[in-house]
């Protein structure tokens, strides 16, 4: 196994904090939408050099706080 390659994060995974790039294999949108939500403020990212982060929790807060449907395109 090539070991530059990383596994895709799953719900068991302990790390604390993910990259753009892996925070992007598991969100259904891409890198504008990711940067767009990051200067609204509504998902917040973090800073180590030149390295952007954004922290597991954060990642679940972020999850959390988009709006629920009810199927038949009502919002709860």
């Amino acid at each position: 196994m090539n070991e530059h390659v990383k596994p895709k994060a799953d719900a068991h995974d302990p790390r604390l904090a993910y990259s753009v790039e892996e925070v992007l294999s598991l969100l259904p949108f891409g890198r504008k939408k990711f940067y767009e939500e990051a200067r609204a403020g509504r998902l917040k990212v973090r800073k180590c050099g030149k390295v952007t982060l954004v922290l597991a929790d954060e990642l679940r807060e972020y999850l959390q706080s988009l709006p629920m449907i009810v199927l038949g395109g009502e919002q709860a």
